[in-house]
């Protein structure tokens, strides 16, 4: 059985309906990135061993309200993975131990449980959120790693509220923002720990944007909570074309534009790059932006500059872009191939 590249599925039809989407999405359980998730599943299987076997795929999540009162024994996080079609269960330091050792690019789908309390018909509702963690060796054969939350700079937040009941939240200050604090806490006590089993499998993370996507909003005008869609696209991408240059149409100069391979950024640490290479990938309208910026700043890397026009775009397109971008999703993982596989494994 065939199945279409991602490609082909990026043109929004007119006729769709953003409620029909969402629940095509719903039927086939990939509303989400949670460990026992159709999404997960077919990253594993269809993604990681049809195209490269050099990324190992995980799932972990953090329970943030525990982590920023300092209740959450971090040592002992989860990060499970599939191994044919059975869950495994680990923890994310072992997993980060082993993604150095074998010399691979780990990719982990990095929920955020208990992310943020929001006020819904008077009473306080807890949200998570979907982001991702890239773990990879660059070219002065250092580990580093890159936290990648698809709100960019606006996840920049120092402040975390806790949720007490329905009508109470309890707001914790911290010295960095939100995110940062939660993946350092994690690679500080990762790194003593790796040190003391012997393994010496360090990682490098700052606080700074060189290791933390603070890059355009790419959910900007998004009501609907698609945030488990960028992870995807990201991972896709990654498996598909590692090596690959990166060739993209140039409609404005009728021309090619040819970009690095997605291992050539991650050698040179040009994470930025990447994403708005792969971003651009799906969404014409951000290609667009990218090429005219990229034309004018051939000798810079990714500014503050082309991260605002960006989020612009973004928002001038509105609901439209989120619809794009998940119709693209939905529409890929839609096809017979890739539903006879979820059928044969959720049954």
């Amino acid at each position: 059985m065939v199945y279409q590249n991602i490609s082909i599925f990026k043109n929004l039809p007119k006729t769709v309906k953003m409620s029909e989407v969402i629940k095509q999405t719903n039927d086939l359980g990939l509303d989400n990135n949670t460990a026992e998730n159709n999404t997960l599943f077919i990253s594993s299987h269809l993604l990681v061993k049809k195209y490269n076997t050099d990324i190992l795929l995980y799932y972990s999540f953090i329970q943030c309200d525990e982590m920023l009162q300092n209740t959450l024994d971090v040592e002992e996080i989860e990060c499970n993975y599939i191994e044919n079609t059975t869950y495994k269960y680990s923890t994310l330091f072992s997993e980060l131990e082993t993604i150095v050792s074998c010399n691979k690019i780990g990719f982990i789908y990095l929920d955020f449980d208990s992310y943020s309390v929001e006020t819904m018909n008077h009473k306080n509702e807890v949200v998570s959120h979907a982001t991702a963690l890239i773990i990879y060796r660059n070219k002065n054969n250092e580990y580093r790693a890159f936290h990648f939350n698809p709100h960019g700079n606006a996840s920049n937040e120092n402040k975390y509220e806790v949720y007490i009941t329905r009508t109470r939240t309890k707001e914790v200050v911290l010295n960095r923002c939100v995110d940062q604090h939660m993946i350092g806490c994690i690679f500080s006590k990762y790194n003593i720990h790796t040190k003391e089993t012997g393994r010496n499998c360090f990682i490098m993370y700052e606080t700074t944007q060189y290791y933390n996507y603070m890059g355009a909003n790419l959910q900007v005008g998004d009501s609907y909570g698609i945030c488990y869609i960028y992870p995807f696209i990201l991972l896709h991408e990654l498996c598909s074309n590692l090596y690959q240059r990166n060739v993209l149409y140039d409609s404005t100069f009728k021309t090619y534009r040819r970009f690095p391979s997605y291992k050539h950024m991650l050698l040179h640490n040009d994470l930025y790059t990447m994403i708005y290479t792969i971003m651009s990938k799906i969404s014409p309208k951000l290609k667009n932006i990218y090429f005219d910026y990229w034309q004018r700043n051939t000798n810079d890397n990714v500014g503050q500059e082309c991260n605002s026009l960006m989020e612009n775009k973004i928002a001038h397109y509105n609901t439209h872009f989120i619809k794009e971008l998940l119709y693209t999703y939905v529409a890929y993982l839609s096809q017979p191939f890739y539903v006879t596989q979820i059928s044969n494994y959720t049954s």
